[in-house]
């Protein structure tokens, strides 16, 4: 048996941690809090799978590359973030619309939209079915990050 090793297995199997925050705030007031912390073994070794695609106005569907299923799934939406320190209305005005619609395909051609990522922002889940999760942009094309953390 090798060091760091209990019964051939590892002696730290590998986790996912989260640590989140999410703020409102209403004007005059102080914001208000939302935390969520927490962490869980996973029951694979395989290393997470990480892509950066653009999705257009077509479904397609999430890549999850060697992973099979997902033990959690993080997207983000990689619009909004400009190259000039100050982008112009327009340029603000067009990345505002490249929000990114998350859907499940429920039948041979249909998919229902479950979740609106707007540019900027992300959102993690663990998905019961993974390989149904359908990805598409509703203007235009949006840039986006997927990674997939094996379950």
């Amino acid at each position: 048996m090798s060091p760091g090793t209990a019964g051939g297995r590892p002696a730290h199997p590998c986790r996912i941690a989260v640590r989140e925050l999410l703020y409102h705030q209403a004007p005059q007031e102080q914001p208000t809090a939302v935390e969520s912390v927490f962490s869980r073994p996973l029951s694979t070794e395989e290393q997470p799978y990480t892509r950066k695609a653009k999705v257009n106005e077509a479904w397609v569907p999430v890549e999850t590359g060697w992973l099979l299923g997902a033990g959690m799934l993080h997207l983000a939406n990689d619009e909004g973030r400009f190259q000039q320190v100050q982008p112009t209305p327009q340029e603000r005005a067009a990345a505002a619309r490249k929000v990114v619609e998350v859907g499940l395909a429920v039948a041979e051609g249909e998919v229902a939209v479950c979740w609106l990522l707007r540019p900027g922002e992300s959102l993690r889940a663990e998905p019961a079915e993974v390989g149904r999760l359908r990805l598409r942009c509703r203007e235009g094309v949006a840039r986006v990050t997927v990674n997939v953390f094996p379950e």
